[in-house]
């Protein structure tokens, strides 16, 4: 064997492939050509929330003075990567973001709060949220903010669960959500209604969500919570049809118009309207309209002035 066939031998073993596509190159005749196309498929994130079938109405009848439960849905959240995710839940009554009472009709009056007294005396309903460990493959949950015992209907988007990692998208995330409920025997009769609203946020904006402290940001609707304020005279306030206590807040969808109007204490009457992330129909009109420009937190504050 010759030293140049020697050489080439070493050099072979050294470089492996190398050698093989170096001496394999093609060579291409005049006016020939090669080209590549590279090809990325990126395929975004996609989350789905979906309770079973059946199961997105609950009816029972209930006996006054006695804890029942109405019923369990069971839901599973998904996202097709293996980050995890998180879940929230707000009071939805009557289609109203932040509503959280039971309802027999939309301006009737008869309403079950939300309440979560062990041994109650007034009527209450609540909800539980658990892990849905039946499922064969389902991956750990954390619940959150003590929804795993029966918890008040939050009337802001309030996180109930979460799970920050999966080995797989596709095993699932399924949690369940009991409705429990007490009426006294004082309750009238009727069939009272109430709606609960779950949002599924994805951890590549969980985590801005998070620092912000407004899970609300990423709702269909964003809500923000306003404080009333009064001022000396001034008996009650009304948005929407209902009366927020001096100091009291409730929970408005941005953007959106609500009727507002005051009741002045004897010897006053109505003297102006201020807002603070927010803005008014007029000032200087006792029946008027508001509307959050602002997502967090805003203020209305009634004013009154003696009357000569």
């Amino acid at each position: 064997m010759t030293k140049q066939n020697q050489n080439s031998l070493a050099l072979g073993s050294l470089l492996g492939v190398a050698t093989i596509l170096l001496v394999s190159t093609p060579t291409f005749a005049d006016g020939e050509a090669t080209a590549e196309v590279t090809v990325n498929a990126n395929v975004t994130n996609a989350c789905a929330l979906t309770v079973a079938s059946g199961e997105n109405v609950i009816e029972q009848t209930v006996q006054p003075g006695t804890p029942t439960t109405l019923g369990t849905s069971h839901i599973q959240a998904s996202c097709n990567d293996t980050a995890g995710l998180a879940v929230y839940a707000v009071g939805f009554t009557n289609n109203e973001y932040g509503n959280t009472v039971l309802s027999a009709g939309s301006g009737s009056g008869l309403q079950i709060p939300t309440g979560a007294a062990a041994s109650p005396t007034a009527s209450q309903w609540n909800m539980t949220i658990a892990n849905n460990t039946s499922v064969q493959g389902n991956d750990d949950l954390t619940v959150e903010n003590g929804f795993g015992t029966a918890h008040v209907i939050p009337s802001i988007y309030t996180k109930i669960l979460s799970r920050n990692s999966a080995a797989s998208s596709e095993a699932g995330a399924n949690f369940t959500a009991t409705f429990n409920i007490f009426a006294s025997n004082q309750q009238l009769a009727g069939t009272y209604e109430g709606k609960v609203k779950f949002l599924l946020v994805h951890p590549n904006v969980l985590s801005y969500n998070e620092q912000t402290g407004d899970p609300a940001t990423y709702a269909p609707n964003t809500l923000s919570t306003v404080t009333v304020n009064y001022g000396t005279g001034v008996s009650s306030v009304t948005i929407g049809g209902k009366v927020v206590a001096n100091g009291g807040s409730i929970a408005l969808t941005t953007n959106q118009s609500y009727d507002i109007d005051m009741t002045p204490s004897s010897g006053y009457e109505f003297a102006s309207w201020a807002t603070t992330g927010g803005s008014l129909g007029s000032a200087s009109t006792k029946a008027t309209t508001l509307t959050v420009t602002t997502a967090g937190n805003a203020t209305l504050t009634a004013t009154a002035a003696e009357t000569l």
